[in-house]
């Protein structure tokens, strides 16, 4: 405890001391001042203002650079230049849209040449019509139910379920829950829809199958309906699985070719 109070005590006499000298220094400082007639005071400030000139100077070089006002430039040529960025992907899309669409109507027009038919455009999104169904140009007196709807390709999508006076409703051939009968690699199986393009059907194990066969539907003059995309087997079981798919992306369909039912 002793030391304790000593230690203190050094401390503040250490600190009366330095504000002893500090005081004096002042008080001669101003006697000097008085004695030379202001000269310190004057020099002080002298030396003061050229401090405020020098930094007064270098602000107004760094301004005249044009520092600033060449970063609000680059600023403004960036957000140019990235408009015209957003711009000119815009114009690839709507080419790369453009071309499929011209790819399709090209191909539609081979069709045309094979068979008695019209030719008609998608006119609702896939994605917003339920129960796999989507809407035509196509109507009435040009069209009946029953028509068969297909794709560039030749594929069966679906059949015309409403022949409308403006448009019409169509169904796809794999909708989710409907079946048709079918031949898969020339053998007959009961194809199950299930949405998107896409369908499933059961063979006996030792059929052979290899995927991008064929599927074929008697009841739609023969058409193909799809492909097999794959096959799972397994020594277990009896049948093998094939799934299949339609060749073609629905989301992409911009046209399609409707013939009479046979």
């Amino acid at each position: 405890m002793k030391e304790r109070f000593v230690f203190g005590s050094s401390n503040r006499s250490s600190g009366r001391h330095r504000l002893l000298y500090i005081t004096l220094l002042a008080v001669l400082i101003l006697a000097a001042d008085l004695v030379t007639h202001g000269s310190i005071r004057s020099y002080v400030r002298t030396l003061a203002a050229r401090v405020t000139v020098s930094g007064d100077s270098g602000a107004a070089a760094v301004v005249n650079t044009g520092f600033f006002s060449t970063h609000a430039t680059l600023a403004h040529e960036n957000a140019s230049l990235k408009a015209q960025i957003a711009q000119f992907q815009d114009q690839v899309s709507e080419n790369a849209v453009l071309r499929d669409q011209n790819e399709q109507l090209h191909t539609l027009v081979n069709l045309a040449a094979e068979q008695r038919g019209m030719t008609a455009s998608v006119v609702s999104s896939y994605l917003a019509s339920p129960y796999g169904t989507f809407l035509i140009s196509a109507h009435m007196p040009n069209v009946a139910n029953g028509d068969l709807v297909l794709s560039a390709g030749g594929f069966v999508i679906g059949r015309i379920a409403n022949a409308g006076p403006q448009t019409s409703l169509v169904r796809e051939v794999f909708a989710s829950d409907s079946s048709v009968e079918g031949l898969v690699s020339g053998t007959n199986a009961t194809i199950d829809g299930y949405g998107g393009g896409n369908a499933r059907a059961s063979l006996p194990r030792d059929v052979s199958v290899a995927v991008g066969d064929l599927v074929l539907v008697p009841t739609l003059g023969g058409r193909p309906v799809g492909v097999v995309g794959s096959v799972e087997s397994s020594a277990a079981s009896a049948d093998q699985k094939i799934f299949i798919r339609l060749p073609v992306n629905l989301t992409s369909v911009r046209y399609v070719y409707v013939v009479p039912a046979q």
